[in-house]
């Protein structure tokens, strides 16, 4: 690791992502309500963060999982959308229909702090019925934007799939209002996007990006994907990073995509 790295992942490491917490009970989990579903339950959960935080959470639990039987998890982090009232309730299907709990429904920093994500992957860590050794991130948009920083600086998170967030700084708008939610200063001035990819190696990752994105043209999307592959080097195994027909969007084919990814890897 270079210096530029060893200091950017000291900075990470002590000013954003907190010291995880080992026992489940310190995060104060409160479930505001619950539904069955065909295979899984869906709880909306309230917990703490690291800083003290509190954070409004789905978990998707599937019916077979026990402290016997401990499944893989996975952080599942939304896109912005220009929506400032949801962003959960984009990846799962609401559940909340009591008016005392309809806030929770669409609460919370909008974007997720990078504090927060981490605080969920330790949160989902420590449940007794989960695999703590199977933990990967998932994002979409500005959700990859997480997810691959949280894979890069998260050592909980074993593996990551990122749909439609990488590009070359030169390509890229930073005057929009979202970016401010995601900039890490001291990454941002010295490091391009894809160079991330120094503090991924050899975790394994998956990149998707939509050759019609507009927010991601795909000759810098290209450019970008091979600077990390060059990267990778011999750990280029490790590395997937692919085109999707369409737009911005994570439409079916890529969720079958992903989900594939998922189960090969967790």
């Amino acid at each position: 690791m270079s210096i530029k790295q060893t200091i950017l992942t000291v900075i990470f490491l002590t000013i954003i992502l907190p010291a995880a917490a080992q026992d489940h009970d310190c995060y104060n989990v409160e479930e505001l309500c619950s539904e069955q579903r065909e295979g899984y339950s869906c709880t909306l959960v309230r917990f703490n963060a690291h800083d003290g935080d509190s954070i409004s959470a789905y978990i998707l639990m599937p019916d077979n999982a026990s402290q016997d039987n401990p499944v893989p998890g996975i952080v599942m982090m939304h896109d912005h959308g220009a929506r400032f009232d949801i962003g959960k309730e984009k990846l799962v299907k609401p559940i909340c229909r009591n008016p005392d709990h309809a806030e929770e429904a669409g609460a919370g920093f909008p974007y997720g702090a990078p504090g927060h994500i981490s605080a969920s992957a330790e949160l989902l860590a420590s449940m007794p019925c989960v695999d703590s050794s199977r933990i990967g991130a998932f994002g979409f948009s500005m959700g990859a934007h997480r997810s691959w920083l949280l894979s890069a600086f998260c050592d909980r998170i074993k593996c990551g799939a990122a749909v439609c967030w990488m590009t070359l700084k030169s390509s890229y708008d930073s005057d929009n209002a979202s970016d401010l939610s995601m900039r890490i200063p001291a990454m941002r001035d010295t490091m391009d996007f894809p160079e991330i990819a120094e503090l991924l190696k050899p975790k394994t990752m998956l990149f998707v990006s939509g050759r019609d994105d507009h927010l991601f043209p795909e000759d810098a999307v290209k450019a970008a994907f091979q600077t990390m592959n060059e990267i990778y080097g011999e750990d280029q195994a490790a590395l997937t990073t692919c085109f999707s027909e369409g737009g911005h969007r994570c439409g079916k084919s890529v969720q079958i995509l992903v989900s594939k990814f998922f189960k090969d890897k967790l």
